[in-house]
């Protein structure tokens, strides 16, 4: 890291783990900033859904989790906040404005090479609006007003300020006193999974002792064939003794009249 001036490291868990990257980044003596991309909490929300099968609901107390820890463990001359689809709707505005908030300047090759090659709206998989927010019945009031006021922090109609953290602090409370809630939800999306993870090594053992058993089949099927094979060989073969016998005792009968 020492070689270079300027460096990113990009993890959703980060925050989760600024306890031990805070050490690290000391001991460097780096200079740190973090950029938040506010994602809309109904694309997260489906997103998990579709990659880790996590109820809806759970993922709307997620997305407030980790963005109330980003907000918490950061300060706002230390960050950008940008919003998700209009970074990917227009980088090359976007990523301008990250870099005079972080006073940092712009490589337009690389900028170039980043909207050709790496930011599409495609990536957004599942894109959803502001609005679909406050459709959802399973988004709590919270995550509609987090996202609301956060958007317009993205957007730049409102300010990263002390108004800001006084939010912060209070969905931080509101939010505590769904800890119990959220414990529950947790409990119970791992208790299916469990429980899904026994029924799917019972069907594969099911269907691999099924396997064998028609291997088994295939075994004594074979066997049968090979055993009707033998047993019409020794028929032929009894056949071939018989007439053998019969020519013996008609060559004993001429013999015997001479």
């Amino acid at each position: 890291m020492r070689a270079h001036d300027v460096f990113v490291i990009k993890d959703p868990r980060l925050t989760k783990l600024l306890a031990f990257w805070r050490p690290v980044f000391e001991h460097l003596d780096a200079r740190v900033s973090y950029v938040i991309a506010i994602r809309n909490p109904v694309s997260v929300a489906h997103s998990l859904q579709a990659r880790d099968r996590f109820p809806l609901e759970l993922s709307a107390l997620l997305w407030v989790q980790h963005y109330l820890s980003c907000l918490s463990e950061t300060k706002p001359a230390d960050r950008a906040i940008v919003d998700y689809d209009s970074l990917l709707g227009d980088p090359s505005s976007e990523t301008q404005q990250i870099a005079e908030a972080l006073e940092l300047s712009v490589d337009p090759d690389a900028l170039d090479e980043l909207q050709r090659n790496f930011l599409s709206n495609s990536l957004n998989h599942h894109a959803a609006t502001e609005a679909d927010v406050a459709r959802v019945a399973w988004c709590p009031r919270l995550v509609e007003d987090m996202f609301g006021t956060l958007r317009e922090v993205a957007l730049r109609t409102t300010a990263d300020d002390d108004v800001l953290k006084r939010r912060v602090s209070r969905w931080t409370s509101e939010f505590a006193k769904m800890k119990v809630a959220v414990g529950l939800v947790d409990r119970l999306h791992r208790m299916t999974l469990e429980q899904q993870h026994h029924v799917a090594a019972a069907d594969a053992a099911r269907h691999a002792r099924a396997a064998e058993l028609d291997a088994v089949r295939g075994q004594l099927d074979g066997l049968e064939e090979s055993l009707a094979a033998r047993e019409q060989e020794l028929a032929e073969e009894h056949a071939r003794l018989v007439e053998v016998h019969r020519h013996l005792a008609a060559s004993q009968g001429l013999v015997e009249a001479t």
